[in-house]
């Protein structure tokens, strides 16, 4: 449905090139009917479930929301195309944005499908768990097209107005939590730039194999030596400690996800949830 909507956002005039150095597709536009003075630019980022890219078109998404790509602004707004027939699976990624702290606003897509696998979703629980705005959308047939619409454009004229409190969606095992608190404080000095994104890349070097392998591809930090051998030496005091630095950080937002997905689903229990 990602595609649908910003074909439908944009009117089907968008701009198609590539990312400097990369082959992967660049596709944006300009928001249609937006005010003159205020126009608005959509980039349609690669489709991924997770910040843990499997392929270069995943990885150019995670750079930008990590900022990493030069030709790239900050978004003044993430807008996120969730499958509400698969909410569980879209969450973990929605999730994980919001943690960086950019503005953020969930499209809530296919809920007709969702509804007729007989899954009702409280989009306004949903928010207040989230924190975030939730448009509930059918983008193949509009519903819901001008709720956002109108959001974007207001966004538009009051972009940076809106202080953002990431929000975490996991609770850590305690050894896990401190090793990475230790490596967010690294991050935070060797990247000031980046610090508002330093806890969520800080979870993602600890916990993903990959992540401190060099991509320049795409623009990517080369980690310092002093960093790498700090998240190695935390990876081995985990393991010595009997603790998965590999899953420890998926199980604990599952967790929190099952829970949320329960609570704002109809059927599921009714639980309190705190923010």
């Amino acid at each position: 449905g990602k595609t649908t909507l910003f074909n439908a956002l944009t009117g089907l005039r968008a701009r198609v090139g590539n990312y400097a150095g990369v082959t992967v597709e660049r596709k944006e536009g300009a928001l249609t009917g937006a005010d003159a003075l205020h126009p608005v630019t959509i980039l349609d980022l690669p489709g991924t479930y997770s910040l843990s890219p499997q392929s270069p078109d995943e990885q150019i998404a995670r750079d930008i929301l990590f900022q990493r790509v030069a030709d790239v602004p900050a978004p003044d707004l993430v807008v996120i195309v969730a499958d509400a027939s698969n909410l569980q699976r879209n969450l973990y990624f929605a999730t994980q944005v919001i943690e960086l702290g950019h503005p953020t606003l969930l499209v809530l897509n296919m809920i007709d499908v969702a509804r007729e696998q007989g899954h009702e979703i409280d989009s306004e629980a949903l928010s207040k768990a989230l924190g975030v705005p939730v448009i509930p959308m059918v983008a193949s047939e509009g519903e819901g097209l001008d709720v956002l619409r109108q959001t974007l454009r207001i966004q538009a004229k009051t972009p940076g107005t809106r202080h953002v409190i990431p929000r975490e969606f996991n609770e850590l095992p305690e050894a896990f939590g401190r090793e990475a608190q230790a490596i967010e404080t690294a991050l935070e000095s060797h990247f000031p730039h980046r610090s508002r994104l330093a806890a969520a890349e800080a979870l993602l070097l600890l916990s993903d194999e990959r992540a401190l392998s060099p991509d320049g591809s795409t623009g990517g930090p080369r980690y310092p030596e002093t960093l790498i051998q700090q998240v190695q030496s935390a990876r081995q005091r985990l393991e010595a400690a009997g603790v998965d630095w590999r899953s420890a950080a998926i199980e604990a937002r599952y967790a929190r996800l099952f829970a949320i997905e329960q609570h704002v689903t109809r059927g599921g229990r009714t639980q309190a949830l705190d923010p």
